[in-house]
């Protein structure tokens, strides 16, 4: 005849930052590890305004923190329907 107990871990309201690895050890035996990945929407962070003089080059850097990594950039320019440039991340 086999024993069964069962235990249980609740997780409320989780956040990017526990995205690790959770290890279960029951008494007197071996353990088991579960690795918990937390997924969240972008996050997109980029300078609110920048003054650059005519003629000069400018770099623009936006950085967006999502889980799972967007694969794909898109930068758009207002009044200019047909600029769009595509970044590939990989």
């Amino acid at each position: 005849m086999k024993v069964y107990s069962y235990s249980r871990l609740v997780l409320k309201t989780l956040f990017k930052i526990q995205t690790l690895i959770y290890t279960f050890i029951p008494f007197q035996t071996g353990q088991s590890e579960l690795f918990l990945d937390v997924q969240h929407a972008p996050r997109v962070s980029l300078p609110e305004r920048r003054e650059v003089r005519e003629g000069e080059n400018v770099e623009v850097t936006c950085k967006v923190e999502a889980n799972p990594v967007p694969t794909r950039v898109q930068w758009l320019k207002e009044g200019e329907p047909e600029f769009v440039q595509v970044t590939d991340q990989s």
